[in-house]
């Protein structure tokens, strides 16, 4: 009896011992997990930025350009087609939308996407897009913030035109059966007593994630005007101030 209760109890030991080790181990992984997917996440959103930004170069022209101020070219539009639909990864100017996927056949690229298989996200200011019209100048700002809270685009070095967005998965109550439902994808939550909406056409946005991921896995990247306008050998439109 005595020998059952201590063969009883020395696999109860290995039990928990092989529990412990299974959870020791798996935090590292879990961790590098997530180190990948970001860094994917990353990799993504530069190369979706540097597209839209050669787009803009490529496609800007100089009609009643103010030369004193020098003038860059205009973005897309974001796409507001359903994935799969025929005019999916397209620009849409109708109704000026500021926020949908971005439009990846315009920029002549793959269909970009984050870690968890999702096409990216695009939000724009309205008076920025692909409209004909020169952007204004001084900038026009959209509201970002960190995820401290603190204004990202406060700073005149900072005029934030444009926003590139990983979704990251699906977080808790988000049904993904709509792939229009920008709120199904992309997070909204309040950071330093700011409510913040990445979902929003006009948000407040947060550059996320924010608290590890459980309020905002949303990863996002910034354009902003002084990149757009900034002389450079490949902005081939932008005129030199005589």
């Amino acid at each position: 009896m005595k020998r059952q209760a201590g063969a009883a109890l020395l696999a109860l030991l290995l039990m928990l011992v092989l529990a412990f080790a299974t959870l020791w181990l798996a935090q590292p992984w879990q961790a590098r997990l997530a180190a990948s997917a970001s860094a994917h996440n990353a990799d993504v959103l530069g190369e979706a930025k540097r597209a839209l930004l050669a787009w803009s170069a490529l496609h800007c022209t100089q009609p009643g350009a103010n030369l004193a101020n020098v003038v860059a070219g205009e973005l897309p539009r974001p796409d507001t087609d359903a994935p799969g639909t025929a005019g999916a990864g397209s620009q849409n100017v109708i109704g000026a939308p500021r926020l949908g996927r971005l439009p990846w056949r315009t920029l002549a690229i793959p269909p970009l996407r984050d870690a968890s298989g999702e096409v990216l996200w695009y939000a724009i200011r309205n008076e920025y897009g692909d409209n004909g019209d020169n952007p204004p100048d001084p900038c026009l700002s959209l509201t970002v913030r960190d995820a401290a809270g603190a204004r990202l685009d406060a700073a005149p070095a900072r005029c934030i035109i444009a926003l590139v967005l990983a979704p990251g998965a699906a977080r808790p109550g988000q049904d993904r059966s709509d792939p229009l439902n920008a709120a199904a994808y992309l997070d909204a939550t309040t950071v330093g007593g700011h409510a913040v909406d990445n979902a929003a056409a006009n948000g407040p946005f947060v550059l996320g994630p924010v608290d590890d991921g459980h309020d905002v896995n949303d990863q996002v990247l910034a354009i902003t005007w002084q990149e757009l306008r900034l002389p450079s050998s490949n902005r081939p439109c932008v005129l030199p101030t005589p």
